[in-house]
């Protein structure tokens, strides 16, 4: 007999295949997502076996359409994870014959493929007699014995049909006590809402409910059940309703006993601003925080079930494998790499891995502190192109300086990219987190940011020119003295901000005065930040100093503790950082760092000042290590209560590298500043240059009255003849003369159009205005306009490859293109020669392609051939404005498209145009 096993899991179960085998049957394995149905009506499959791994729609969907082949006689058996109960369920009903769940045994697996195939061979169901069943049930109930779940089926009533042996042992109800019984007498009474929503199920004949609620056994106890209710086919007499449940019990006896571990370490794993996350031997993620969920885009649930390799480069996630056993002996690194976030985006991260053991000092996996570092390397990244880009402009606008028209051109880009950066700039401050807002000295408010009106509960427009002390409680209103503002210098302080609604919340205020040229006070502008999560932070830190010390002894961040000046903890960081051993800092003071007599003093007082006030006080300052070298740290006290008394938990941060960057962007800003003194200069001698453009006009207009009083005089001596002679005029004479000046006017027409379009293309008047075009019909009739008004100098060959025939485009500014190049190709070109025009679609463009056999562009004057009024110097002696190939390339710009071309000499020119096929007006 054949048998066909369709799966969902990777690979199929061998121990079925064996079995299927040794009987001598002939066995075939198909994927379920790629079944080709074709196969059962080719050959002659009358059983088929289902494996499900988890629960899919396609499973149910596969059986339907199974059941509704021609001459259906095939049955279908389904072996399933328990993760499958629900799609088996959804089978059953959708033709399915029965179903057999894991784990087995390889005995119980061969009973029920025995029966199986028996069901097939004599093309029958085998019935079972049970209790109020009568003949309704299939073989598949008496296979519920072997499921880890509680089976049941009750009728309409709730009265008991059938229960399976797993449901008798947790229940303890012997079969006389179910006699007596219904399922709403072992529901507890505690959950009348559920013994409702049952009833409902039951009188409205609805087909599945699902919830989670207790069962009472036959001692008393509270048995603890989640699972899905299903209406049974007509079929099945006296039974109604089919409940499959599982036993949650223990799960939910752990889960409590788990909570109140859980909350005590929940509060600061939560809000810690840093990624915090652990890892299994298989690199699965065991821990992540919603800090490193947000930095990754993933949610908590996501990560949980993913691989560190979903979201690592391989060459990353390699290194990362191999160093796996490094940890294993007890080591830990830090190191920078790259991880993907869900949508795509890729963000520099820098990591500090340690192993993680259990009590018995087996390896569990590892533990790594990240931070997003990404932004900071860009602003690196864009320091040094900044830097560059400027470098090069000084160069561009040395060399510039010689042309007094590149001169103005340059300036014009110039102004152009400072108005960019302007708008990068209030664009960076609208969108930063930071709260900003601008007062003028009587305190009201002339600007504020979006962060800033958000973070008071207010709108932007609620907050300009009201008064800032709404930001502050009742006791800071009092209005401050000019002359005590004029004396304010930068500060930053912690304080309390009120919101509209009344609420206080913990803020960090850096407050500057703004002066003129003159050093008189104009503004005052203050930044600040919601400190809320930190100062919450911070109180955690005080009551689980000790319950977070593994945090701290893995963390990058240098963190010690200080008790009457002396070191009393230090974290390994700052061991690494320093140089000295945790015994030889302890026995030191702050004094053996070599710190200055004024950073000394500015700590004693941020000391005696944190031990007052409990705020927390930052300073940067200059230190030197064990090894001689001198580091800049960030250092940041703040008071907390330790062994029984007060101390200055601090941290600190190597900032020598920043220090370094900033200096050089001091140093840098100080020679822009002089080479922009330079420039300046420079540009005041250049613009006395400037009555060279006044010339440059002149040209303009010498050269466009020149090309109209040319058509004009052939025009008026052609209408003279005709007016004095036209008695004596033959007729095709007449017709000479009168289309003379038709092709003059045509001519004056298009220099027009050339003029009037350049005009506005300076100007910016001109917009895409897109219709439906005729591809062929278009060119063609083009081409017999040009044909016409060059009077057939030059044969014209045109193909079409674009399988479109109409494309959406500006028929007007596709004309002014074709026309010129069909133009120039023809003025430059020989009589008799040959033009060639194509279209086709390339690449998703559509290109236009126009070659000549003419006399070609020389390598010296291609670089300038689409600046306005400038020719080539081998066409001198032939009319023309130097406005045509000006005119296409702003058509093509218009099109956001390109132009190219290739030339040589005597021998031709050809020009590709590419547009983009997906415009907007």
């Amino acid at each position: 007999m054949n048998v066909l096993i369709i799966t969902d899991a990777e690979k199929c179960c061998p121990d079925v295949e064996h079995e299927l085998e040794q009987r001598g049957h002939s066995v075939f394995t198909q994927r379920l997502d790629a079944f080709p149905f074709q196969v059962l009506q080719e050959h002659d499959i009358p059983l088929l076996i289902l494996i499900l791994e988890r629960n899919t729609t396609k499973a149910p969907e596969f059986c339907k359409k199974v059941h509704s082949l021609p001459e259906y006689h095939r049955q279908i058996l389904i072996i399933a994870c328990q993760e499958a109960r629900d799609t088996v369920v959804e089978c059953l009903a959708a033709g399915a014959q029965s179903c057999f769940f894991r784990p087995y045994t390889s005995e119980t697996l061969q009973v029920y493929l025995t029966f199986s195939i028996q069901l097939v061979e004599k093309k029958a169901c085998f019935k079972i007699d049970h209790k109020n069943l009568g003949q309704g049930l299939p073989l598949s109930a008496v296979l519920f014995d072997y499921t880890n779940d509680l089976i049941q089926i009750i009728d309409q009533h709730g009265r008991f049909c059938y229960v399976n042996s797993v449901w008798m042992q947790a229940l303890g109800y012997s079969e006389s006590d179910l006699d007596t019984m219904s399922f709403f007498d072992i529901v507890t009474h505690e959950q009348p809402d559920f013994q409702f929503s049952i009833e409902t199920w039951l009188n409205n004949s609805q087909t599945q409910g699902a919830s989670e609620f207790e069962l009472i056994a036959s001692d008393g106890r509270f048995v603890s059940v989640k699972g899905k209710i299903h209406l049974l086919p007509h079929s099945v007499p006296s039974a109604s309703y089919f409940c499959s449940f599982t036993n949650i019990t223990e799960q939910k006896r752990l889960t409590e006993s788990l909570q109140f571990s859980e909350e005590r370490y929940r509060l600061v794993y939560e809000t810690a601003q840093i990624g915090i996350s652990m890892v299994d031997e298989s690199e699965y993620f065991l821990l992540v925080n919603p800090a490193l969920a947000q930095m990754l885009g993933y949610s908590q649930e996501e990560l949980l079930q993913m691989n560190l390799s979903q979201i690592t480069e391989q060459s990353e996630f390699n290194r990362y494998q191999k160093e796996t056993q490094f940890r294993k002996l007890g080591l830990k690194n830090e190191y920078e790499t790259k991880l993907r976030r869900k949508n795509g985006e890729v963000r520099l991260i820098s990591i500090s891995v340690s192993p993680v053991y259990n009590s018995r000092g087996e390896y569990l996996g590892a533990l790594g502190i990240s931070t997003d570092i990404t932004e900071i390397r860009q602003n690196y990244a864009e320091l040094e192109k900044f830097r560059q880009k400027l470098l090069e402009l000084v160069e561009e606008r040395t060399a510039e300086l010689k042309k007094v028209n590149e001169t103005l051109l340059f300036e014009i880009a110039e102004r152009k990219k400072t108005e960019v950066e302007l708008l990068r700039f209030k664009k960076a401050v609208e969108t930063m987190q930071l709260g900003v807002t601008i007062s003028d000295l009587d305190r009201t408010i002339i600007y504020s940011n979006p962060a800033e009106a958000a973070m008071h509960g207010y709108t932007v427009a609620e907050l300009i020119g009201n008064n800032i002390g709404i930001f502050a409680p009742s006791r800071y209103h009092a209005p401050m003295p000019r002359t005590k503002i004029e004396k304010i210098k930068s500060f930053t302080r912690e304080t309390e901000n009120i919101r509209k609604d009344g609420t206080v919340f913990p803020a960090r205020l850096m407050s500057d005065v703004v002066k003129d040229a003159e050093g008189t006070p104009i503004a005052i502008v203050s930044c600040c930040q919601d400190i809320t999560i930190e100062k919450k932070a911070l109180d955690d830190l005080k009551e689980s100093e000790e319950k977070f010390r593994r945090l701290t002894e893995t963390a990058p961040l240098a963190i010690f503790i200080l008790k009457h000046r002396k070191f009393v903890y230090v974290n390994p960081a700052a061991i690494e950082m320093i140089g000295y051993s945790a015994d030889e800092l302890m026995a030191m003071s702050l004094s053996a760092f070599h710190i200055s007599d004024e950073d000394v003093k500015t700590i004693t007082v941020s000391f005696s000042k944190a031990y007052k006030t409990q705020t927390t006080t930052r300073h940067e300052i200059l230190i030197t290590s064990r090894t001689g070298h001198q580091i800049w740290v960030y250092l940041s006290f703040t008071t907390i209560d330790y062994q029984g008394g007060p101390a200055i938990l601090g941290t600190a941060t190597d900032i020598t590298e920043q220090k370094h960057v900033e200096n050089e962007l001091r140093l840098f800003n100080e020679r822009l500043e002089q080479k922009v003194a330079e420039r300046t200069q420079e540009l005041n001698q250049a613009l006395e240059k400037e009555k060279e453009l006044h010339e440059l006009k002149s040209q303009f207009v010498s050269l466009v009255s020149h090309e109209f009083r040319t058509p004009l005089t052939s025009i008026s001596s052609s209408a003279e003849i005709i007016q004095r002679y036209g008695h004596k005029l033959t007729a095709e004479k007449k017709e000479q003369y009168l289309e003379r000046i038709k092709t003059n006017v045509h001519e004056m027409a298009y220099l027009l159009d050339d003029v009037t379009l350049i005009g506005k293309t300076d100007s910016g008047r001109v917009q895409l205005s897109l219709s439906q075009i005729e591809i062929d019909s278009f060119f063609h009739d083009l081409i017999e306009e040009i044909q016409l008004s060059s009077k057939n100098k030059c044969q014209i060959s045109y193909t079409n490859t674009c399988p479109q025939p109409i494309l959406s485009l500006d028929e007007r500014l596709l004309h002014h293109i074709v026309v010129n190049l069909l133009t120039n190709s023809i003025k430059f070109s020989r009589q008799g020669s040959h033009i060639t025009l194509s279209t086709g679609i390339e690449n998703g463009r559509f290109q236009i392609s126009v070659k000549d056999e003419g006399c070609g562009i020389p390598e010296e004057d291609q670089s300038i051939i689409f600046e306005a009024f400038c020719r080539a110097h081998n066409v001198l002696d032939i009319d023309g404005t130097g406005l045509g190939l000006t005119i296409v390339k702003r058509c093509v710009d218009l099109f956001h498209g390109s132009i190219s071309f290739t030339s040589q000499v005597d021998r031709g020119t050809t020009f590709i145009i590419n547009l983009p096929l997906e415009l907007k007006d």
